[in-house]
């Protein structure tokens, strides 16, 4: 089977009308996962076997507005979604600045190969994370810059932080370059001067360059929670369990609904401890079967 994300910022009028079209598309085609469309563009996350994620593909870009519309596929043993979910929201990653952000305006993109070149030969630039703690937690380049934020709106607040960057040269990434997007337009607006945002984001570094300068697992938006960048390598661990401090980058929720903190734990501890974050949590859930996973949450 097939992982594929994707996303396109274009203007997108009917939107109901294309969500329609894609829940009949994706139904028909069993594939499951999260689709979200706004007035600024798409941006989705499926799985399926891999020629209905063909299928789509070839369907979505016979749309005009869609022809060049870029995929970036995993493999995966099944699916990684429960159900499949399209949804319209106002943006599709939320930043909710209050001020005026022009795409057009963004950095310019930075190709893996050509960034791996510039880390290869010691060339001063700067990487800077755009993902939330908890992802960067398990997983980031080597080096790179992150910044304390646990939603992506929380960004703004950060630029203060680094503001002593703005004459350096700067290249931003995230999972798939989505967010990136709107975070090297952010950075230029508040006038930094140079500024690169990875094409393809983590994932498709992985593709091209393997896993060199980068640390760790990758954080995703499905039930695999993380994943390796390098198809062909399996990367060390950042990350440990909470209880018995082993290598762990798993990720679960916890089973006490007034917590439900995002916390890691390798497997055998999280089913001893009943899924819970913590001995206080495992204290106040009821005698029933844990949920064992986590429940994912888009950017």
């Amino acid at each position: 089977m097939i992982n594929t994300i994707f996303y396109k910022y274009i203007q997108l009028e009917e939107r109901e009308e294309l969500k329609n079209k894609l829940y009949i598309l994706c139904s028909s085609l069993k594939l499951k996962g999260t689709i979200l469309l706004a007035e600024e563009g798409i941006n989705g996350n499926l799985s399926g076997k891999e020629e209905k994620i063909q299928k789509f593909k070839i369907t979505i870009k016979k749309d005009k507005r869609f022809r060049n519309l870029i995929f970036k596929d995993s493999k995966t043993e099944e699916h990684n979604f429960k159900k499949l979910s399209i949804k319209e929201r106002k943006e599709i990653v939320s930043l909710k600045h209050k001020g005026e952000i022009r795409l057009e305006e963004k950095g310019d993109y930075i190709e893996a190969k050509e960034l791996k070149k510039l880390l290869d030969e010691k060339e001063e630039v700067i990487l800077i994370d755009a993902r939330n703690d908890y992802e960067y937690k398990i997983g980031k380049f080597k080096n790179a810059i992150t910044l304390a934020i646990e939603n992506f709106r929380d960004i703004p607040k950060t630029i203060e932080s680094i503001k002593h960057l703005k004459t350096k040269k700067i290249v931003t990434y995230c999972t798939g370059g989505v967010r990136c997007e709107k975070f090297s337009t952010l950075l230029k607006r508040e006038g930094f001067k140079d500024v690169q945002q990875l094409h393809g984001g983590i994932i498709q570094y992985g593709i091209d360059c393997g896993s060199e300068y980068w640390e760790g697992k990758c954080f995703v938006f499905d039930t695999r929670r993380a994943i390796d960048i390098d198809p062909k390598q399996q990367s060390s661990f950042i990350s440990y369990c909470v209880y018995c401090q082993g290598p762990s980058a798993n990720y679960y929720n916890c089973e006490n609904k007034e917590c439900d903190v995002l916390f890691i734990a390798c497997e055998e501890c999280n089913k001893k401890e009943k899924n819970c974050c913590s001995k206080e949590c495992k204290e106040k859930i009821p005698e029933k079967a844990p949920r064992l996973g986590f429940e994912p949450r888009y950017p």
